[in-house]
């Protein structure tokens, strides 16, 4: 029966499976073992272990007789397998399926063949054995230099964007493995050399992308030790990923900014091409086009607002590439907002300019604010009218000659909103 003795400790563990007849274990290595197991009288099939019984694998390959393995390194196992009573020398990786032929490397002269031990070195593959002709046995050395394999984080991205790859071998080495990195595209651009650590079997390598104006493919090369392998890396155009608005809602007359995202960035020469649109132009407008410069995956542009008599939500559209994002924007009517003189103290007898000034651009409508005075030296209209689109507007404050000083206050007012300014008479 195939047993696991464990030193220090002394224990030891059956790994013979139920049901089994009978059971050997011939090789270890890094909490693996290997072995045969028979089910059915007079044949053997290849066994994997990790430990238990339980753990057991049937490593007996598709198609084959019986099988047995022989020695195990580093998660490779290696023994033989019959076919049509046939000896053929093999290795696994863990499965019945990741069985490899390594008899078919043999001349012909060979017609069987046994692996009895396995060993890597310097991330190469030793794995020894021995051979039959029709007259004689003879000791044979498998050598396999460490396969490796190239692959991407994503087979497609959007040109602009940053994405990744990996290196991978086969085996570990102890020492650090550089790999050259190389492509054949002036849209991607890559370290020189991957680097996959000391005992480790895989790297991991940066790429980095430009805007394309169509789908463009790019090849992504690795060699190692006069080996090259490659795969492909398609870059796509960029896309109209996001519009918003900065503030999303304004008083009538003052500005908003419009804001472009791309997903990756504007192909060259001439960048991406927005064309851009708004709900209601005597409420918001702004320029009819805007360019992504080549490279870029930003743009601003400005949104100008007229005065409103009421709430008008606008929506500003960007289209590029066939997308169309949207944004709201609010714009409210302008509000009486201050009052100011141009001097705050004359001589009594002489006129003062007085501003009334809005929050923003009054509307098609106007707006009339109210005016009073509390004292009879100091005369202004009982009202004056805001024109449209007029942030302020001016009025002429009367004043009479007076004896001594004397103070007097205006009040504007309109709606709930009343604002007052003092001036003073001098003599």
């Amino acid at each position: 029966m195939a047993l696991l003795w464990r030193i220090p400790g002394n224990s030891v563990v059956l790994l013979a499976p139920i049901d089994s007849l009978t059971s050997d274990a011939r090789g270890v290595s890094k909490g693996q073992q290997v072995g045969g197991v028979s089910f059915v009288e007079g044949k053997s099939v290849a066994a994997l272990w990790t430990g238990t019984a339980e753990s057991f694998v049937n490593l007996n390959p598709a198609g084959a007789d019986s099988s047995g393995a022989n020695d195990v390194s580093n998660g490779w196992q290696v023994g033989s397998a019959d076919f049509n009573g046939v000896a053929r020398a093999g290795y696994w990786r863990g499965t019945s399926e990741s069985w490899t032929d390594l008899h078919s490397y043999l001349p012909g002269e060979y017609t069987s063949s046994q692996a009895n031990g396995i060993a890597h070195l310097a991330g190469i593959t030793y794995i020894i054995g021995t051979a039959t002709t029709a007259d004689r046995r003879e000791a044979v050395l498998w050598v396999r230099d460490s396969a490796f394999s190239v692959s991407l984080n994503a087979p497609s991205v959007v040109g602009g964007v940053v994405t990744s790859g990996t290196v991978t071998f086969d085996i570990a080495d102890v020492e650090r493995r550089l790999v050259r990195m190389f492509d054949n595209s002036g849209y991607v651009l890559m370290n020189a050399y991957c680097s996959v650590p000391a005992n480790q079997t895989t790297g991991t390598f940066t790429i980095w992308t430009y805007g394309v104006a169509s789908s463009t493919v790019a090849t992504i090369s690795a060699y190692y030790s006069g080996a090259t392998r490659t795969t492909n890396l398609t870059l796509t155009p960029a896309t109209l990923d996001l519009l918003w608005l900065t503030p999303t809602a304004v008083v009538g007359g003052n500005p908003s900014m419009g804001n472009l995202r791309l997903v990756g960035k504007a192909p060259p020469p001439l960048g991406a091409l927005v064309t851009l649109t708004t709900s209601d132009p005597a409420a918001a407008n702004h320029a009819s086009l805007t360019v992504i410069s080549w490279g870029a995956s930003l743009k601003q542009f400005p949104v100008s607002t007229f005065g409103v008599d009421m709430i008008r939500n606008v929506t500003i559209s960007a289209t590029y590439a066939g997308v169309t994002r949207t944004a709201n924007l609010s714009v409210h009517p302008a509000m009486f907002a201050s009052l100011n003189l141009a001097s705050s103290t004359v001589t009594g007898g002489t006129p003062v300019t007085a501003t009334v000034s809005m929050t923003g651009k009054t509307g098609p409508s106007g707006r009339a604010v109210l005016l009073s005075s509390n004292h009879q030296n100091i005369v202004v209209p009982g009202s004056m009218y805001v024109p449209p689109q007029k942030f302020s507007w001016n009025f002429t404050v009367l004043t009479q000659a007076v004896t001594s000083t004397t103070v007097g206050t205006i009040t504007a007012s309109q709606g709930a909103t009343v604002r007052t300014a003092t001036l003073t008479l001098t003599p």
